[in-house]
Formats: structure tokens, sequence, C-alpha cells
């Protein structure tokens, strides 16, 4: 299932994008069938391994459009081993709430966005649950290795203006 609405979030063929967290790939592969130059990025050398995979039979069969580009990286939220104004657009569906500063890890994205750049961030939110503000800015630390931070709507939003977001 796609979390990232390609309607609202459009990416046009050739766009730089990174797909922060890729997991098993599910928003990598969409991204190359439009056309992208995507870099799927993740922890997980095993998912990294099957999404390669992935790519290269995606390409082998015709699904790749001429010109788009695929790359598995393996890295993590705090050490993204790309330049600043790397991207035209960052994915980071269902990641924020598993890294322990998500703070920083926005900051970060942000840095590697170009000028103009624009961010997909999909995250559970906090209002079925009981808040625990932490001064006034996340919501509850929950089960490690689970959920460690979930937001309100406007704790999100601060946390994106804080790391420069419009």
């Amino acid at each position: 299932m796609l979390t990232v609405d390609f309607d609202q979030f459009p990416v046009a063929a050739g766009e730089r994008v990174l797909d922060m967290g890729c997991g098993a790939g599910r928003h990598a592969f969409a991204l190359l069938r439009r056309g992208a130059k995507v870099v799927a990025l993740d922890l997980s050398e095993p998912d990294l391994r099957s999404v390669d995979v992935m790519f290269r039979a995606m390409e082998a069969e015709g699904e790749a459009p001429t010109g788009a580009t695929a790359h598995a990286v393996c890295g993590n939220a705090y050490v993204l081993p790309f330049a600043d104004n790397s991207f035209d657009k960052i994915i980071a569906s269902e990641v924020l709430e598993h890294v322990t500063d998500p703070y920083a890890m926005l900051a970060l994205l942000r840095a590697r966005l170009a000028p103009g750049g624009v961010l997909a961030l999909t995250t559970p939110n906090a209002a079925a649950i009981e808040p625990r503000a932490d001064q006034g800015r996340l919501i509850g630390i929950l089960a490690p290795g689970v959920h460690l931070t979930l937001f309100t709507e406007s704790s999100l939003a601060l946390a994106l203006r804080e790391a420069g977001f419009r």
C-alpha cells in the first residue's frame, strides 16, 4: 500500500528523488515507473538487496522509462551519504516515528533538498493516544523498536517549521 498520493505529490521524469527509509521499496518502485532518478535508502541490508533485485527486474521488463535510474543505498537518518541540495523530492514514509531524534532527521532531510524541493512525509498521529507533552514539541515515548515518537498535527507542523520547511 502506498502512503504517498502521487496525485498530490507529482513526480516528473528525471527528478532526483530519495526514498528515505524505503523498507521493501513500494514507493521507490512507483518512483522508478514514473521515470525518476531514484535512491532507495534504508538500514536493512536484506531489504535493500531485495529492492535492488526488483529494480533490476523492472528495468529488464521495461517498467523503467528511458532515463530513469534506481539505486539502493545503505544508510541512516542521521548520516545521509549525499551532498546538500542533492534531491528535488524526498519521501519519508512511516519513518519519523522510528528515529530517536526526529528533529535532527528533519533538519538533515531539509539540507539534502535542492532549493524549491518538496518533502512527502507520512507518520502516524497521536490522536488515538493520551498525549504526554514534552515541552510542547513531541508526544509520548512508546515501546522501543516500534514507535518512539508520535506527533499531533500541531507538533509535527512545528517540527517541520523548525527544520526550515514551509
